[in-house]
C-alpha cells in the first residue's frame, strides 16, 4: 500500500493504492495520527486506487473518522469502486462519502 497526503482545501485528503488489510494497516494508521492533530477541520480518505480492504481496513477507517470527529472534525470517504463502497455499507457504519471533484 501506497499513502499520500495532499491539501485540497478545505479538505486534507489521504490518498491510497493498493489494498488495506491486516498486513499494511499500521501504515493508514500512522498516516492519520500524523495529520489528526485536531488542526484539520476536514479529512478525505481517497479510495480511487484501493483494490481490497478487510475487515482490519474497515476498522482503521472507522478509528480516523472517530479520531477527526472527536475534534470536531469532518470525515469523509471518497472515490471508492463500486465493490469497496458496497461492503462499507454492509458494515452499517455511518461513513460519508464525499465527492472530491466537486469541491476542487
Amino acid at each position: 500500500m501506497n499513502v499520500t497526503i495532499r491539501e485540497q482545501p478545505p479538505h486534507t485528503v489521504i490518498g491510497i493504492v493498493g489494498e488495506i488489510t491486516i498486513y499494511n494497516v499500521t501504515k493508514l494508521n500512522d498516516t492519520v495520527g500524523t495529520v489528526a492533530d485536531g488542526s484539520v477541520r476536514s479529512l478525505v480518505i481517497d479510495l480511487e486506487r484501493v483494490t481490497a480492504i478487510d475487515s482490519n481496513g474497515i476498522a482503521a477507517l472507522y478509528a480516523a473518522k472517530r479520531k477527526i470527529e472527536s475534534t470536531k472534525g469532518s470525515f469523509y470517504i471518497a472515490n471508492p469502486m463500486p465493490s469497496i463502497r458496497n461492503v462499507l455499507k454492509l458494515t452499517g457504519l455511518s461513513f460519508n462519502f464525499i465527492d472530491l471533484s466537486a469541491s476542487a
